[in-house]
């Protein structure tokens, strides 16, 4: 059950990812929003420049800053192995982003994600509220959402407490996670792609936790990190919810025509 569960908090990583990526292009130019998550940028386009290299899809496929619509390919016909190259393509930037996002986590000495191994309650840690067991049950599905308010709500706690604290490092740990996280999903190839590398993540997760202690035991201790990175996906994807509220409602007070990007 924990690695179903793993897989499916990374299914909704990148969804939300998709969602953040999806709501601020409809206000700026998709290579905008490449330049501000650039640290994140520059690792996806180099998993994507080397899954084209190893299934022979052209490498000039590969494009730092493009105004080119998430979760769209470029046209044309399927170039490079059937099958294999959009799901390479999909999936190495997906382990490179999390790679990195674990090696930051294990470097920096950042307060963010000690703040959700702290205790809530006698007995109970907030990273544990980020469910280990799924459950068809329909209560259970709104404690998770109720749950996952509550990582929202430590998170700002913890931002606010390393504003105050001066913590530079917390405050870079944040912004260079938020890049690699939101560039997590596929910006060629279609959504479908994606999804299916997060399954085989979750696979290869499973099989190499049975047959190795040491890497199950790594991912467990690593949950607070998994805890972090939803939390911090969430608040952006309220953020940029609010965002194109905002700018919807002044669309309408201005009785103008609210321009659309496509």
């Amino acid at each position: 059950m924990f690695y179903l569960a793993l897989t499916f908090w990374l299914m909704i990583g990148l969804l939300e990812a998709y969602g953040i990526f999806k709501l601020f292009e409809g206000l700026v130019r998709p290579r905008w929003i490449n330049l501000v998550l650039l640290p994140g940028t520059v690792i996806a386009e180099t998993a994507h420049f080397l899954a084209a290299l190893l299934t022979g899809a052209p490498v000039r496929e590969a494009k730092l800053v493009s105004d080119e619509p998430v979760g769209q390919s470029d046209g044309g016909e399927p170039r490079g192995i059937p099958v294999l190259s959009p799901l390479l393509t999909a999936l190495l930037p997906i382990l490179a982003g999390l790679t990195v996002i674990y090696v930051l986590y294990a470097d920096f000495d950042d307060r963010v994600v000690k703040a959700f191994a702290s205790p809530l309650h006698p007995g109970q840690t907030l990273a544990s509220q980020l469910t280990q067991e799924l459950t068809w049950r329909l209560g259970g599905w709104f404690r998770m959402a109720r749950d996952l308010a509550a990582l929202v709500e430590r998170l700002l706690d913890a931002l606010i407490d390393s504003g105050r604290s001066g913590g530079w490092k917390s405050w870079a740990f944040v912004y260079l996670t938020a890049c690699l996280a939101v560039r997590m999903v596929p910006l060629r190839g279609n959504l479908r792609g994606g999804m299916a590398a997060i399954v085989l993540v979750g696979l290869l997760a499973a099989g190499l936790g049975r047959l190795l202690e040491r890497v199950d035991a790594g991912l467990h201790d690593a949950w607070p990190l998994l805890a972090y990175v939803i939390a911090l996906l969430t608040l952006l994807l309220l953020v940029g919810l609010l965002v194109r509220g905002a700018v919807a409602l002044a669309f309408v007070l201005a009785d103008k025509p609210q321009p659309t990007r496509r």
